[in-house]
Parts: C-alpha cells; sequence; structure tokens
C-alpha cells in the first residue's frame, strides 16, 4: 500500500525527464557506434586512406562548427528548444536523403557483389 502511495507521487514532469533519458542513452549508443564504423565503410566502398580522413575529419569540423553556431545563437536569442528541434529534424532529414543505397553492399552492375565485399 505504502509503495502504491509512492508511485502515485512522482509527477508527470519526472516521467518525462526520465523517459527522455533512456531515450537519449539508447539514440547516443546507436549513434556512436556508427560512427566508429565509418571508416572502415568508406574502405569497404573503396576510398582510400586520405579520402577517408578527409571525409570524416571535415564531417566532425561541420558537427562542431554548427555546434559552436546554434549554441551561440540560442544564447542570443533564448530560442533553445526550437534550435534544438531543428538540428534534431537536420539529422533525421539527413539520414532519410541517404536513402537505402547508404545501408546496402555496393555491387556491379550485374548485380553481383563486387571484389571488396
Amino acid at each position: 500500500m505504502i509503495g502504491a502511495r509512492r508511485a502515485a507521487k512522482v509527477s508527470p514532469a519526472l516521467k518525462f525527464v526520465l523517459m527522455v533519458g533512456i531515450m537519449s542513452f539508447f539514440a547516443d549508443f546507436t549513434y556512436e557506434g556508427s560512427r566508429s564504423i565509418i571508416g572502415q565503410y568508406l574502405g569497404l566502398l573503396g576510398a582510400g586512406a586520405l579520402a577517408i580522413g578527409v571525409i570524416t575529419g571535415f564531417g566532425e569540423f561541420l558537427g562542431y562548427g554548427l555546434r559552436l553556431v546554434s549554441g551561440r545563437g540560442a544564447d542570443r536569442t533564448g530560442r533553445y528548444w526550437p534550435i534544438t528541434i531543428g538540428g534534431s529534424r537536420t539529422r533525421r532529414r539527413r539520414w532519410a536523403m541517404a536513402g537505402p543505397s547508404a545501408y546496402t553492399k555496393p555491387s556491379t552492375s550485374s548485380g553481383r557483389c563486387s571484389a571488396r565485399c
């Protein structure tokens, strides 16, 4: 009976914060895990070491640069949530634009897998 009373006193805001925290944990787990294999994936596609370094380095540069710009903009305007939601939408659109080709192995025109598969 006492446990039921405690469960009833948990505020909806606390539940929301906990659920967002759990969701953020799994999103970061997935995102950071996929980032660790970008170099190997580009190598599988036939990119050389220089191309892999330039592509991943430029991607990191853009990511940190956008964080700097959007953070200053959020501090200046006080519009934290719209900027946060806009960044999330941008990330989802980027993955949607990559399309199925980003998740399949490279192949030749005959449909057979190339020598690097």
